[in-house]
């Protein structure tokens, strides 16, 4: 199974592949929210030849992990939301939903590790341990000023 590029000519993941032609299937000038169902991107990814075990981990991968792929980028600014029980949409965006952070300009600060020992044993690298590591050492808190 070979993988489709994208208008720049940079290689689309299987799940791009997917999410492009759910948008394209959808996507019409002026539309705002674009409903769309769990069965629809199954069947695009038997259409594809596309083996995903855990459908919805598709639409998870770009409400969190990864920006939506530049075909649908270029049409405006994208989210996808829940709209239904195995239901989705593209809903647009006033704003775009990533910011660029200019880590140049700022001091490090250093911050007292407060994580139990027992609890850092338990962490791993991933989304839940960099939150539980963020409440242990009220990042939150110390940013916003409310400590």
């Amino acid at each position: 199974m070979m993988t489709g590029k994208d208008e720049s000519g940079g290689q689309l993941s299987h799940y791009d592949e997917v999410i492009l032609r759910v948008f394209r299937r959808h996507y019409h000038k002026g539309g705002s929210f674009l409903e769309f169902s769990k069965d629809e991107l199954d069947k695009i990814c038997r259409e594809l030849g596309i083996v995903a075990r855990n459908i919805p981990d598709i639409v998870y991968t770009f409400r969190s992990r990864r920006r939506l792929p530049e075909g649908i980028r270029k049409t405006g600014h994208w989210a996808i939301a829940a709209a239904g029980r195995g239901t989705y949409a593209f809903q647009r965006l006033a704003n775009p939903p990533h910011f660029e952070i200019p880590f140049g300009d700022y001091t490090p600060i250093d911050i007292y590790d407060a994580i139990p020992e027992v609890v850092e044993g338990l962490l791993r690298q991933d989304e839940q341990s960099l939150l539980t590591r963020i409440l242990y050492n009220r990042l939150v808190d110390i940013f916003t000023g409310l400590t």
